[in-house]
């Protein structure tokens, strides 16, 4: 009986350690007109559209949010938008990403937003992308506001 709950949780623990790193290949992700909305004092609002952590990879993929709307209102709101995107030495390969119209606002004191779309960050790469994100738009309004946008971008 020990011999069995000590395998058990051998493989619960390996599954876990490898299951870290996300990777969307051969994929179509289609979400145009996507809205998400959080109000009130602390809100936040978070939209994940076609993303990848933690060593994540998206490859030969189409992703499509045209539209998106992503909003927070109220002190000490925020509001993220992420849009194809990887982080933790992560890469884009191969794939086309379409935020037309997106939108992400925050407002209210001390509110921060932040939008990013065809974003590698982390040591992360970009290889044969194109990001289309005309009319995207990132705003945060009120006092002690911060707004930080990154289309297209690798760090």
């Amino acid at each position: 009986m020990k011999a069995v709950k000590v395998t058990a949780a051998l493989v619960l623990a390996l599954s876990s350690a490898f299951a870290m790193a996300g990777e969307i290949k051969d994929s179509t992700i289609e979400a145009s007109n996507l809205k998400n909305a959080a109000t009130g004092t602390g809100s936040k609002a978070h939209q994940w559209v076609g993303v990848a952590q933690d060593n994540g990879k998206i490859s030969d993929t189409q992703v499509n949010a045209k539209n998106a709307k992503n909003t927070a209102s109220g002190t000490n709101s925020h509001a993220d938008q992420y849009i194809g995107a990887v982080s933790g030495n992560g890469e884009i390969k191969d794939s086309y990403i379409h935020a037309n119209e997106a939108r992400n606002t925050a407002s209210g004191t001390n509110s921060y937003a932040r939008q990013e779309i065809g974003v590698a960050r982390g040591n992360g790469k970009l290889k044969d992308v194109t990001v289309h994100a005309n009319n995207a738009s990132n705003e945060a309004s009120g006092n002690n506001s911060d707004a930080r946008q990154r289309v297209g971008y690798a760090d």
